[in-house]
């Protein structure tokens, strides 16, 4: 009989709604489960105590870009897989990305104030960097035959809803859902 193994990678994990991700899914696991926790933050993350899991993390990341995403998350990744293979630990039988990371930008600012900087740098954090994460995920475990993928983004009602002061937010939340959109029908 084949042992399964769940795998979570859950971003934003250092605090608030991440960390009650984590703990709620380390409460109900019945069968080999491995937490991964992202965050910007490693010694807050690594204050995270969830029981009936094996926990890891990856911490004091970089979210500037696709390519800082790539060498941090992505890569960090691809090691934990490789040394779960020496180790001989059960094979991953399911992925699950919950991406909760990300910011809401400036909210004292109209978008007709908003600087060219302020603009690269909210969507490097918050649409680029997740791209590159969500590709990256797909590739390293599309790999596997057996391993059933899940994506889940935590969205808000601003991807599709207009509230003045929220345009760099609201713009990262519907990139991001149509992203998904778009993988879906990659993938059906």
């Amino acid at each position: 009989m084949l042992l399964k193994h769940t795998v979570y990678v859950i971003t934003g994990a250092n605090r608030g709604f991440g960390k009650v991700i984590a703990e709620v899914i380390a409460s109900k696991a019945k069968e080999k489960t491995s937490i991964i926790l992202v965050g910007r933050n490693r010694a807050e993350l690594e204050t995270i105590q969830l029981a009936n899991v094996d926990t890891y993390f990856i911490g004091n990341i970089s979210l500037e870009g696709a390519i800082q995403t790539e060498e941090t998350i992505v890569k960090s990744l691809e090691d934990m897989m490789k040394e779960w293979r020496d180790q001989n630990i059960a094979p991953i039988t399911k992925a699950v990305l919950i991406n909760n990371a990300g910011s809401t930008g400036d909210l004292s600012k109209k978008v007709e104030d908003y600087t060219m900087e302020e603009i690269q740098t909210y969507i490097d954090l918050n649409v680029t960097s997740y791209i590159a994460l969500i590709t990256g995920f797909i590739r390293l475990f599309k790999n596997y035959n057996s391993v059933t993928m899940t994506i889940v983004n935590i969205s808000s009602l601003l991807a599709v809803q207009a509230f003045p002061n929220w345009g760099l937010y609201a713009t990262g939340k519907s990139a991001r859902d149509m992203l998904l959109k778009v993988i879906t029908k990659e993938n059906m």
